[in-house]
């Protein structure tokens, strides 16, 4: 299934003459709604929707997030291994032939090399499974089916490819912002919100997912700012929670993004525009 916009609620958008739309993301709005006509919910609307719905399937949300979890966990301390190895293997000819450039020159490469490879891993692992575990968040919200230990992993291989070329240049631009002071980093995945679950749960090309996000995001950018302020603070926040607060992180961050989508577009398609 291929939605994309509805027209009639695009153009209100874009025209800023959204019915119960607010510049204040916080204070004021139609709450947390799943039909696209009746504006923008408030922020606040959407953190107590997730809320409620952690608090009535908590074990569920729980359970799905620990394989991601100690999977991260284990990425982070093999990470420290291929960097420092990497490192170690590329100056010990530098070290062997006591020559000092050699050794800084074969380290340096070796810790790219080392980076590069982890980087490799981890896309080649956690984009699957991220993909997986926010459709099966989605399935979940929308009453399809319910989230289980295996959510990470039951729909990895649905549409893999365009999975692994969205991560690739979603990734591939937050990094290159990040180069630029990084603050350009920030924008990126600022602007790139909606690209995701456009991408990974409704199935629309990459180009028409950023387009999306980045023009939605454009036109209400007091809303966004709400929006990625509570996904900065969850991820800062609950990694600092005992495997508990990281497991829910796998879990909680697509939820809250999911629930903001489903607020603005409703659960299933829309015509195209």
């Amino acid at each position: 299934m291929q939605p994309t916009l509805d027209p009639g609620g695009t153009a209100r958008y874009i025209l800023g003459l959204g019915v119960g739309v607010s510049d204040n993301p916080w204070t004021s709005g139609e709450g947390a709604s799943r039909n696209p006509e009746a504006g923008l919910p408030n922020v606040m609307d959407l953190v107590s929707q997730c809320a409620g719905e952690l608090q009535q399937d908590f074990v569920p949300f729980l359970i799905a997030g620990i394989l991601p979890a100690m999977l991260a966990m284990s990425a982070g301390v093999l990470g420290v291994f291929l960097i420092y190895g990497g490192m170690f293997l590329g100056a010990a000819p530098g070290i062997a032939a006591n020559d000092e450039d050699l050794m800084l020159i074969g380290g340096a490469g070796g810790m790219v090399l080392g980076i590069f490879a982890l980087f490799l891993g981890m896309a080649l692992l956690f984009a699957p499974m991220n993909a997986s575990m926010w459709r099966s968040v989605w399935k979940h919200m929308v009453g399809e089916e319910k989230l289980g230990f295996d959510a990470g992993f039951r729909h990895a291989f649905q549409d893999l490819p365009r999975v692994l070329v969205f991560h690739v240049v979603y990734i591939g631009a937050i990094l290159v912002g990040s180069m630029l002071c990084y603050i350009p980093g920030l924008i990126a995945a600022f602007a790139l919100t909606f690209a995701y679950p456009a991408v990974i749960v409704h199935g629309m090309s990459i180009g028409e997912a950023m387009r999306i996000s980045v023009q939605h995001t454009r036109d209400n950018v007091a809303w966004h700012l709400g929006l990625f302020a509570v996904a900065f603070v969850m991820g800062m926040v609950l990694p600092y929670i005992p495997f508990i607060g990281y497991a829910l992180l796998f879990t909680l961050y697509p939820m809250f993004v999911l629930a903001a989508w489903r607020a603005v577009y409703g659960d299933g398609p829309v015509s195209a525009d």
